[in-house]
């Protein structure tokens, strides 16, 4: 049975993610948030450190990330089980986290409105937060995780 979004994901196709630490970063790309994970799929990510400057362009497949993903969401026989191999297998390499299963996670916060953003605290790393730049995303997102709390 195909999964239906809304209920048993959320796809956004443009949400930018910062991460506090020594070097600023900053990547942009879409999102995949499932009741247990969030998975952020770079585009492009710059970082920079003193006066040293960094971009780094990302492909899956040599394509564009985000219709990639969207293929992937469109397939009839996708499963959950195969959305999560599939997005770990493509992501889990990377020495960057994409990756954030929820139940690990040492804070998720997710706030609504003009500055709103889903800040996520994982072991042992700094704080990353993500901003959901679709219409209405950062709303849906909310309710999304909220309705799963209740």
């Amino acid at each position: 049975m195909a999964l239906i979004p809304g209920t048993d994901y959320l796809f956004f196709s443009k949400v930018d993610m910062s991460k506090m630490s020594l070097t600023a970063a900053m990547a942009r790309g879409c999102a995949v948030c499932t009741p247990e994970v969030i998975y952020f799929v770079p585009v492009q990510s710059y970082g920079s450190l003193a006066v040293a400057t960094t971009t780094t362009k990302y492909s899956l497949g040599g394509g564009d990330p985000v219709e990639a993903v969207g293929a992937l969401l469109a397939r009839e026989d996708l499963t959950q089980e195969g959305l999560h191999e599939t997005l770990s297998s493509l992501l889990g390499g990377d020495k960057t986290r994409w990756i954030f299963p929820l139940a690990d996670a040492e804070k998720v916060a997710m706030k609504t409105g003009f500055f709103g953003m889903t800040t996520l605290k994982m072991p042992g790393e700094m704080v990353r937060r993500m901003v959901i730049r679709d219409k209405g995303g950062k709303k849906e997102g909310k309710a999304f995780y909220d309705a799963l709390q209740s």
